[in-house]
């Protein structure tokens, strides 16, 4: 195996490729060109589970970004009426946020 090929597969598994999978790859890949559409499938199944992925991060980052900044505007708010309040319990606003 050759160092891009080595790179490749390293970058396989860390855009979390199961082992599985990289090693049927690997199989595929020394069967030689015939199996060119075999490896491309899988490549591009892999894709849209990386795809998928993203998307999915992307919307947990959107919602993580909005309780920051819901958060931020509360302590900012607080601090500015009256920095010695520290509120123990939640109000009501507070709770349809959680």
């Amino acid at each position: 195996m050759d160092i891009e090929r080595i790179r490749f597969v390293r970058r396989l598994r860390a855009t979390g490729m199961p082992v599985e999978t990289i090693a049927h790859y690997v199989h595929l890949r020394s069967e030689g060109l015939e199996t060119a559409g075999r490896r491309l499938e899988l490549l591009l199944t892999h894709r849209r589970e990386l795809l998928r992925q993203q998307q999915e991060l992307a919307d947990s980052l959107a919602l993580l970004d909005s309780k920051i900044a819901y958060y931020q505007g509360i302590t900012e708010s607080k601090q500015a009426n009256d920095p010695a309040a520290h509120p123990t319990t939640a109000g009501p606003r507070e709770e349809r946020h959680a």
